[in-house]
């Protein structure tokens, strides 16, 4: 009996691409289908940095889809996170969460904030 987690298989664009088409589909393989109301807690688990733009999250077996429904900004490096708690269909949860980082211009820019908040 499967007692594991869905576990990464492969994400598109990949982790760290640059030069993506801002008219892109963001998608999430996973190893094993997902539950059946995985659609509704995927929607409530995937953040965009710097800014979300309006989108469509599609559930299908194993794979998410997260499409825009307008173009992503030029040049922007954008980060997508979906967070722990996706359940398989033996409602099985994610218990580490997946991060892309991607880019629709040049090289990634990160920006890094270090410090002391008072």
């Amino acid at each position: 009996m499967d007692d594991k987690p869905p576990s990464l298989v492969t994400t598109s664009p990949a982790d760290r691409a640059t030069d993506v088409s801002p008219e892109s589909t963001i998608e999430i393989v996973f190893d094993e289908p997902l539950a059946p109301n995985a659609q509704a807690q995927a929607s409530r688990l995937i953040f965009f940095n710097p800014s979300r733009p309006d989108v469509v999250t599609d559930v299908d077996g194993e794979k998410i889809e997260i499409q825009p429904r307008g173009p992503l900004e030029p040049s922007t490096t954008y980060s997508v996170t979906l967070l722990p708690g996706l359940p398989d269909r033996r409602n099985i949860a994610m218990k580490e969460p997946v991060r892309l980082l991607f880019s629709t211009g040049g090289p990634l820019t990160l920006t890094l904030l270090k410090g002391k908040v008072t």
